[in-house]
């Protein structure tokens, strides 16, 4: 029997930034196939909610919840029968809401409407 080589992350990196409400893929190298892999959400060194449960297949996409307060000290844990991991520091954003993306267009479209109708 090999023995299982040890959890590393290949994502994320550090340095990194994730949108809330946005899917983030969390991929890591090692750890035996098929075992239970936990991976928790810390914030400053502690852990402040588990992430998900689920068997070694080196990889897991998560939605970053709406609710995550922003910041840059967020990390991601593996835990398992072969060991843990502590990813490098990333850090969580909001999402840019749908009215600031569309106040570029409307603003155009009022500045056009304005010029087409003789600036009065």
């Amino acid at each position: 029997i090999v023995p299982a080589a040890g959890l590393n992350f290949q994502n994320p990196v550090a340095g990194g930034s994730f949108k809330r409400g946005k899917s983030m893929e969390i991929s890591w190298t090692g750890g035996a196939p098929g075992e239970s892999v936990r991976i928790d959400l810390m914030k400053g060194g502690t852990v402040i909610s588990q992430v998900a449960s689920i068997q070694n297949n080196q990889r897991y996409s998560w939605i970053v919840p709406s609710s995550s307060e922003k910041g840059k000290d967020y990390q991601l844990r593996l835990t398992s029968g072969s060991g843990s991991a502590t990813s490098g520091s990333f850090g969580i954003k909001s999402k840019v809401p749908l009215g600031l993306k569309l106040l570029p267009v409307v603003a155009v479209g009022g500045v056009a409407a304005l010029l087409l109708s003789g600036g009065g």
